[in-house]
């Protein structure tokens, strides 16, 4: 995806609208599978500036609604998320603005502000709910949806010989 940037570029410290509205293809976050419903929308506003002809100032908002599988009980976990943007776009790279994407022409392409703006503003950890409880470890149940009679208290585990690993304080 792409916007015009000739006006900004013309009437540099002129803050210029723009409006978005696109799909994005499922892909993959921290192993887990991500697919966007519906369209993403992307608003704000492009500025040439004044002193350095040859950057775009780009601000604005990115909205995207999300659905995975939940980290505890593998059911549909799903939210809304609404990300606040500032961001240059420079014609050279210049080591001094590491983080500023570049650009050709008068247009800016935007696939990675937006994989890099929805990645930073994802959960770690998809959730159905902060306090969902998971499946049960013995019988696998979902605990959000009924409980079951298994003891979960104990049973072994290679980690239980650490329960009596005493360290000396030197």
């Amino acid at each position: 995806m792409e916007i015009s940037v000739r006006e900004a570029l013309r009437r540099p410290g002129e803050m210029i609208p723009f409006h978005l509205e696109f799909s994005l293809d499922p892909m993959t976050v921290h192993a887990d599978p991500v697919s966007f419903p519906g369209q993403l929308v992307l608003d704000g506003f492009s500025m040439g500036l004044e002193e350095d002809e040859e950057t775009v100032l780009l601000s604005g908002t990115l909205s995207f609604r999300w659905e995975s599988v939940c980290a505890r009980c593998a059911e549909k976990a799903e939210g809304e998320n609404l990300v606040e943007f500032q961001e240059e776009f420079g014609r050279v790279k210049d080591d001094r603005y590491p983080d500023r994407y570049l650009f050709a022409g008068e247009t800016l392409q935007l696939d990675d502000l937006v994989s890099d703006q929805i990645l930073m503003d994802l959960p770690i950890r998809f959730l159905c709910r902060e306090d969902c409880q998971g499946l049960c470890p013995v019988c696998g149940c979902n605990l959000n949806r009924e409980q079951c009679d298994c003891d979960r208290s104990g049973g072994s585990s290679p980690f239980d010989v650490l329960k009596n690993l005493h360290l000396d304080d030197e």
